[in-house]
């Protein structure tokens, strides 16, 4: 599983996960900390898009040796 830490506003945390691909879209869980609780949300993205986002710096891949985003039961 791929993922990404999403530019977010000061004070949150937001991390992308990709669940699922096709040629021209993603299946993505998205995880925002935020004042003491959590918010997740699975959501359709373009893959133009998601190129977009990485090509600009909104998403930012998180390589092996960064600490996986702990996941909601």
């Amino acid at each position: 599983m791929f993922q990404y830490k999403v530019k977010s506003n000061p004070g949150n945390e937001t991390y992308m996960n990709i669940l699922a691909e096709t040629e021209d879209q993603l299946y993505v869980h998205l995880v925002t900390f935020k004042e003491g609780y959590e918010v997740e949300k699975k959501e359709r993205m373009p893959r133009k898009l998601f190129d977009t986002c990485l090509r600009t710096g909104y998403l930012t891949p998180l390589n092996s040796s960064t600490i996986a985003v702990p996941k909601s039961a």
